[in-house]
């Protein structure tokens, strides 16, 4: 039982594409017809929702205070802290690039400062270091 939650888990971290179709084993990749005619079923219905639920009243006025998140704006300065930081020869992610290539090729910080899924992975560690969300970038 351990192995087979193990081995789910190793294929939900580095193969999460695969993890949705794999069941005790097997993989099963769905039929494209049916995938289609299921999802088509569902987002082609015209539905109505009732916009005047008192709830929603409730939630309008529980944030209408609340101001809206600033853009992330990473410095140059942020990727060379974030690269130094880096083990040298272990993979820093899904990429497979040590970090050693990162220190060596100061050439693209400039890149990886302009790129969304570095924004991304900035946000994320930003909340699983404790991060509040009211702190100013």
């Amino acid at each position: 039982m351990m192995r087979d939650a193990n081995s789910s888990n190793r294929i939900i971290c580095f193969e999460p594409t695969r993890s949705c179709f794999t069941k005790q084993g097997e993989t099963a990749l769905p039929d494209p017809e049916e995938a289609t005619s299921f999802w088509k079923k569902i987002w082609s219905e015209e539905v109505s929702h009732n916009e005047k639920a008192s709830w929603l009243e409730d939630v309008e006025l529980e944030f209408s205070t609340t101001e809206k998140q600033a853009d992330i704006n990473i410095t140059a300065g942020d990727i060379r802290s974030g690269v130094s930081k880096m083990a040298n020869w272990k993979a820093a992610g899904p990429e497979l690039v040590q970090g050693f290539w990162f220190k060596k090729l100061t050439g693209l910080h400039p890149r990886l400062q302009e790129s969304n899924a570095c924004k991304t992975v900035y946000v994320k560690q930003m909340y699983q270091s404790g991060w509040s969300g009211e702190e100013q970038f």
